[in-house]
């Protein structure tokens, strides 16, 4: 992919992403990398995608979601911080705690505490 890219061309990418999840054509560690950066670029891009697109984003990201892997929770809540992705957020909040590993639970509980009061907009720190 090239450096930068505009949003469309990032949600063009982000649609392809989500039809190979869809189908079952991509493993769920190579769909939350490619998730991943899509994310970060578009993050950088300081716009925000489509309600349509980011709700298929996070309907992907719950099909995604494993409780016992550590590295695919600090994927998803990364992707969720970088995308203001609140409807995430609240799912992984409401998990009960048998329901995932200890280090996922404590990484959940620092992303809920750090993200709660301004999910729906991945700048707000950027701002005055």
């Amino acid at each position: 992919m090239p450096e930068s890219m505009s949003i469309e061309a990032i949600s063009c990418e982000f649609a392809e992403v989500l039809e190979s999840v869809k189908s079952g054509v991509v493993s769920k560690e190579d769909a939350l990398n490619a998730l991943s950066e899509l994310s970060d670029r578009q993050w950088n891009t300081y716009g925000f995608l489509n309600d349509e697109l980011r709700s298929s984003i996070e309907d992907a990201l719950v099909k995604l979601w494993d409780g016992q892997s550590i590295g695919a929770a600090e994927t998803i809540v990364s992707i969720v911080a970088r995308l203001g992705l609140g409807r995430v957020l609240r799912f992984l909040s409401a998990l009960d705690s048998s329901q995932v590993s200890p280090d996922v639970l404590k990484e959940i509980h620092e992303a809920v505490e750090e993200l709660r009061n301004n999910i729906d907009d991945p700048y707000s720190g950027m701002r005055d």
